[in-house]
């Protein structure tokens, strides 16, 4: 059975004059591969998942339904709390000591750098069509995140960092249309799609006010701390939906039985807990994430104990 028992990167420094990279067996075969698709729900907690957490049942159904058809990892590690930082990792499969990527100083030359193979690079030199659909500036091309993607729908590119305060980010119900429009455009042959969801990370991105109100209606507005946890679960919901709707897209559209799909978080976030609200902390609510995957020939509604990390998936992914 194929699970992520093993750990793929070596700890020692890489040497000045040479990048590191990501190692794993090759592919059983030459053929096309299975279609990919990596969703990334940032500042998602392990614990807001209901099928993380029994107390939070119904909160997010989707991903409940999906981790029952797929396998569930209990115990993930994300490399970093802070988001450039660790989709890096998740897409170079290295530890950010060794990817380089900074939060604010990527412009300074601390961003990934093109001799550094990544999923996307690697399933582009297998003939894979390669997109990615994303939320935020913190995936922005202004990280070297975009290496090796064909297609980079990402909303005001050219934004720089100061005018990140200046919506820099959309919401996940147009983030889940433009990931459908652009399955729909595609010739036949395997694509890779990297869908980016931003809604938990900012209290100001709102979902619809129906559903605020509804996660608020018994909350005193005075309890400032419960009043933002209220609108926290709001937007946790709305990705849960949008997600869905994603998913609905895969199944009408007949490739859901023949993709790869692996489902994480960047990191968590605080809540209050160590008297902290955001994340870049290492406390496990920051640095746990849940992570579901489901892979063809993999084993449904399994669950994984075995203390995993996110670095693991591109590996994974190219040994699948």
């Amino acid at each position: 059975m194929l699970v992520l028992w093993f750990l793929f990167m070596a700890c020692s420094c890489p040497n000045d004059r040479e990048l590191p990279e990501a190692t794993f067996m090759a592919p059983q075969s030459a053929g096309p591969g299975p279609n990919v698709v990596l969703i990334t729900l940032d500042t998602t907690r392990a614990d807001h998942l209901g099928s993380y957490n029994k107390q939070k049942v119904g909160l997010t159904p989707n991903l409940d339904a999906f981790a029952a058809d797929g396998v569930r990892f209990h115990r993930t590690m994300a490399q970093a709390p802070a988001t450039p930082i660790s989709h890096a990792s998740i897409l170079s499969g290295l530890n950010p000591y060794q990817h380089g990527v900074r939060v604010i100083a990527a412009s300074a030359g601390y961003r990934l750098s093109t001799e550094i193979p990544t999923l996307t690079t690697r399933l582009s030199d297998l003939n894979y069509t390669t997109g990615a659909v994303l939320s935020s500036y913190t995936v922005s091309a202004h990280f070297g995140l975009n290496h090796g993607f064909e297609h980079w729908d990402y909303e005001l590119e050219n934004t720089s960092h100061k005018d990140k305060e200046k919506q820099v980010q959309r919401r996940s119900d147009r983030t889940t249309d433009a990931a459908i429009e652009w399955l729909e455009t595609l010739d036949p042959g395997p694509f890779f799609l990297w869908v980016h969801y931003w809604d938990p990370h900012d209290d100001k991105l709102q979902p619809p006010k129906k559903l605020v109100d509804k996660y608020r209606a018994n909350v005193d507005r005075k309890n400032k701390l419960a009043w933002r946890k209220a609108m926290y679960r709001s937007e946790v919901n709305f990705v849960d939906s949008q997600f869905g709707r994603l998913i609905k897209a895969f199944k009408a559209g007949g490739d859901y039985d023949d993709t790869i799909f692996v489902v994480v978080a960047d990191h968590g976030q605080g809540l209050g807990q160590h008297d902290w609200w955001h994340h870049r902390l290492l406390y496990e609510e920051q640095l746990r994430v849940p992570m579901i995957m489901r892979i063809p020939g993999w084993p449904r509604g399994t669950v994984v104990n075995d203390l995993v990390r996110t670095i693991d998936i591109y590996p994974t992914i190219m040994e699948a």
